[in-house]
């Protein structure tokens, strides 16, 4: 659907951190309903996420996937609408939750059980799942509509 999503429901986060932004839906008509929206959302955060890693590579690092970890990894269609928005692989590891994952390797290495990090992580850490990512020009241009979605709220905002 057409239907755009901007997540900024307590202001916005990386990049912009802007504490005054606020989330809204666009682009509803009558035909559209709460799957519509719902995709809307998976891809509103998506395009922050496209968003977030273009400023990382403006800044000169080279990003060459993601790992996905939490609840959403038991989402194949959200593993994949990631992919197809960033560009980007997105891999899954065997361990989703990758904060208590990261506790005990810092533990382990604290402890001398390994030398390194990396080392922890080459004997801890193991992808389950690959989604490559498929171009579409329809999602591209709606992330540019999102883009523009935040310039023009930043507008309405400003009129007094």
């Amino acid at each position: 659907s057409g239907v755009l999503f901007r997540p900024d429901l307590v202001g916005t986060g990386a990049p912009e951190f802007d504490a005054g932004a606020t989330g809204v839906f666009w682009g509803l008509r009558q035909e559209h309903d709460a799957i519509d929206m719902a995709g809307a959302v998976m891809e509103g955060v998506a395009f922050v996420l496209r968003k977030n890693c273009e400023h990382i590579a403006r800044n000169g690092v080279e990003l060459k996937s993601i790992v996905a970890t939490g609840g959403g990894t038991k989402s194949a269609v959200w593993c994949q609408l990631q992919a197809d928005i960033t560009g980007l692989p997105v891999s899954v590891p065997v361990e989703k939750e990758a904060a208590c994952l990261g506790a005990a390797m810092i533990a382990a290495v604290s402890h001398g059980r390994f030398e390194s990090f990396g080392a922890a992580a080459e004997e801890c850490v193991a992808m389950q799942k690959h989604y490559s990512p498929n171009p579409s020009a329809h999602l591209n241009k709606k992330y540019r509509r999102f883009c523009a979605l935040y310039a023009a709220s930043l507008a309405i905002q400003d009129i007094t």
